[in-house]
């Protein structure tokens, strides 16, 4: 299956409410959402770093975990991931259930290209480290996401592969007044590059015919970190995704 290198929440579970993508661990299927606070991060002591530490949904928490550099290393729960460092142009990403991916990086840091022996992806980024694009090719199929961003935010996203005439698109809202704090640095993997500015409001996705509108609301901690992320599917209220952090 392809890969998709955001992790943002809105936008995995976005694609997934058309689409099977990531690999196959829930991590990648629920939410994550680069935030004011991302951009306060930088330059911190490693000790003063935001890093989220479990997530819960139901019953099922997942416990994460990062080096001394504030890189990921991994996470446990009811599957099991882990990210090894080999060298500056390197990770590699081995979870639980799926054959392992080997991501090379650009001098920026961030992944360009990524591997599992079944699939590739090929990522570029604009100059706000934001990927732009996603070629990949999996089992003789081809496709390629597009990602357009208005004022800092995904604005659209549009899915085409070579094994159907149907385009999938997905378009978004924002709380303008909201930044993003659950973007990939928040979860030691900046080697995906950045999210949108602020939280999302709204997505809406579109395949051939069929729409769905996805909600989104949180709740945050005195330190403005969300703790809570509440969504509803075509006005159906889901299970929340709690959050907590070192």
């Amino acid at each position: 299956m392809k890969k998709t290198i955001l992790k943002t929440a809105v936008i995995i579970s976005g694609v997934l409410f058309f689409t099977a993508c990531s690999k196959d661990d829930s991590i990648k299927n629920i939410l994550k959402e680069e935030t004011a606070g991302q951009a306060a991060q930088k330059g911190k002591p490693i000790s003063q770093l935001t890093r989220i530490k479990t997530r819960t949904l139901g019953l099922n928490i997942t416990t994460f975990t990062y080096d001394a550099s504030g890189r990921a290393t991994g996470y446990t729960g009811s599957s099991f991931l882990t990210y090894d460092y080999p060298d500056a142009s390197h990770v590699i990403e081995t979870p639980q259930w799926s054959p392992v991916t080997n991501y090379d990086l650009n001098n920026k840091g961030l992944a360009v290209k990524a591997t599992d022996g079944n699939s590739s992806n090929i990522f570029t980024y604009n100059a706000k480290k934001q990927v732009e694009s996603d070629f990949y090719e999996s089992n003789g199929v081809t496709g390629n996401i597009t990602y357009i961003y208005v004022n800092g935010n995904l604005d659209k996203m549009t899915i085409e592969s070579s094994n159907t005439s149907a385009i999938t698109t997905a378009s978004f809202t924002y709380y303008l007044d909201k930044p993003n704090v659950l973007d990939n640095d928040v979860f030691g993997e900046s080697f995906r590059g950045a999210g949108s500015k602020n939280l999302v409001k709204s997505r809406t996705a579109e395949s051939n015919g069929v729409t769905g509108t996805t909600d989104y609301s949180y709740d945050f901690d005195l330190q403005g970190r969300v703790v809570k992320v509440r969504t509803a599917v075509n006005g159906t209220p889901q299970a929340d995704v709690s959050y907590s952090y070192y």
